[in-house]
């Protein structure tokens, strides 16, 4: 009995690596196959093929789903359909696309926690709840998913991306503390981090909210010498110009008459442009001015000596915004949109049942969002539009209780500034449409000797802008002055334009580039103004 016992044993020994090595030989051959079919689909995507890639990478998933590649193909086809890797690409993908991105990067999250796709698929599903595209947009939600990648895989190539994202996050819900100090502990922790320049530049803009403007300077400063070849660094310098301008030369016993000087040369080489009727203006992300002029059917680019370098045709344009991702939006009475494309009517509101959809019946002004949406004042109606990046209509932000509303103007940070002309003061808005509050300027003299309203409000409100800092500038055609507000509606500046020599200009348009200098359109003379 203990021989046979002994000879099955022996020969189950003899058989035992028979048994398994089938076992092994088909998780070898899956992964084989799983890295044929991921190498494949990845080389048709590269090639365009997207159709073709797209399917053998769902063929890897289904044949090999627990290859070490399927977390790999899932990132890959999630990113064929949401490619936004940068928070600067917000806004630029439509919602069906974005759902369908947010699918594959769920899997990797609930499947493959542990796999080397997992920050990655974090980090996008972050972007996703900040995207505002998507309506379920939630800030929260986006926070917590950048933490987490942060926190979970600090050695990812995204864990700085995310930390910067995180920050921005903050900012967009007010916790600016927080945001700053998300910040510093990347420029701590990573110094040479290819996100160190962004970080360093956006620390510099919350020390200048909290009113650390020494501190605000020394990290423009040291970006600077940080990395001397990045476009940021002319950005730096632009921005030392423009918070030196504000917060120190305004403040000294010139006031705004040390701060800005007319630049008689620039008017005098605009005037070769032929501009006849110069209704508003704009600068683009480049740095270019834009004039919108009405009668000659045309937006012109300036450059920096005040010569026109570019038309565009719009028919009579009477409304022109700079959009944060490049380019212009510009408008008629009836119509807008982007150079170069065919102006469409924008819908007043959704369209009833059996109802054509209703159209904006004369246009005010137009606004573009960092996020891209665009804002319209439709003066029909008084109200303030908000339609997305391909110009749908989403809903009515505001409407003036009574009277109408007096130029448009929306800050970095995504605020809103609107002019009423009956209470003759200027509404600050979130980016829901939610009033925080009103401002008015400090009383003045009028040219004529007589006492502004000041107090009771603006005398005459004629155009709004901001500038890269977030301070608002209130052109007010009525005492011939230029208010300056900070971002939080403290009056810092009024600007004379007579004691500038400009007693008879007619300004009727105002934008303010990144060093601050001041824009004006004369309608008068058909020059443009520079302030620098």
């Amino acid at each position: 009995m203990a021989k046979t016992l002994l000879q099955i044993l022996l020969v189950g020994a003899m058989l035992w690596p028979a048994l398994v090595v089938p076992a092994r030989s088909e998780a070898a051959a899956a992964d084989d196959s799983g890295e044929n079919l991921y190498l494949l689909g990845r080389r048709l995507l590269d090639e365009g093929k997207t159709a073709q890639g797209l399917q053998q990478l769902e063929e890897l998933l289904r044949v090999a789903p627990d290859s070490e590649y399927a977390d790999d193909a899932l990132l890959a086809e999630g990113r064929v359909y949401y490619p936004v890797v940068d928070i600067s690409g917000l806004g630029g993908v439509d919602l069906q696309r974005l759902e369908k991105g947010s699918g594959f990067f769920a899997r990797i999250r609930e499947r493959y926690r542990p796999s080397n796709s997992a920050p990655a698929a974090l980090y996008s599903l972050g972007l996703i709840a900040m995207d505002p595209v998507n309506p379920r947009r939630n800030l929260d939600e986006a926070y917590a998913d950048f933490m987490a990648v942060r926190q979970l895989h600090p050695d990812s190539q995204e864990a700085d991306l995310a930390a910067f994202a995180a920050a921005r996050c903050d900012l967009a819900q007010g916790a600016e503390g927080r945001g700053l100090v998300t910040l510093l502990n990347l420029l701590e922790s990573d110094p040479g981090s290819p996100l160190a320049e962004r970080a360093r530049f956006l620390a510099s803009d919350l020390f200048d909210r909290r009113g650390e403007i020494g501190r605000a300077l020394q990290e423009l400063q040291v970006l600077r010498e940080q990395f001397p070849e990045s476009p940021l660094a002319a950005s730096s310098l632009q921005r030392e110009s423009l918070l030196y301008r504000l917060r120190r030369l305004v403040r000294s016993p010139a006031g705004a008459a040390g701060a800005w000087k007319l630049d008689e040369g620039f008017a005098a080489a605009t005037g070769g442009a032929g501009l006849k009727s110069p209704r508003s203006l704009a600068i683009s992300a480049d740095g270019t001015l834009w004039v919108a002029d009405e009668k000659t059917d045309a937006l012109v680019a300036f450059d920096a000596a005040g010569k026109a370098i570019a038309r565009q045709p719009w028919p009579r344009p009477i409304a022109l915004a700079a959009d944060p991702a490049g380019g212009l939006r510009a408008a008629g009475s009836r119509e807008a949109g982007r150079p170069g494309e065919v102006p469409i009517a924008p819908a007043a509101g959704a369209a009833g049942k059996d109802k054509e959809v209703p159209k904006v019946r004369r246009i005010g002004t137009i606004a573009v969002a960092p996020d891209r949406r665009v804002l319209l004042i439709d003066d029909s109606e008084s109200s303030l539009l908000r339609y997305g990046p391909s110009m749908q209509f989403e809903g009515l932000l505001y409407r003036a209780r009574a009277g109408s509303l007096k130029g448009l103007a929306i800050d970095p940070d995504g605020r809103i500034w609107v002019g009423l002309e009956k209470t003759r003061d200027v509404v600050l808005l979130d980016p829901s449409g939610r009033e925080l509050r009103h401002i008015r300027p400090q009383p003045v003299r009028s040219p004529g000797g007589a006492q502004g309203r000041g107090e009771e409000g603006f005398d005459s409100i004629q155009a709004l802008a901001t500038d890269a800092a977030g301070n608002l500038y209130v052109l007010d055609d009525q005492v011939r002055r230029i208010f300056v507000f900070d971002r939080s509606g403290t009056q810092a500046a009024a600007i004379d334009l007579a004691a500038l020599g400009l007693e008879d200009a007619a300004p009727t348009a105002i934008a303010v580039d990144p060093a601050g200098s001041i824009y004006l359109a004369d309608r008068r003379t058909g020059r443009i103004v520079r302030l620098r």
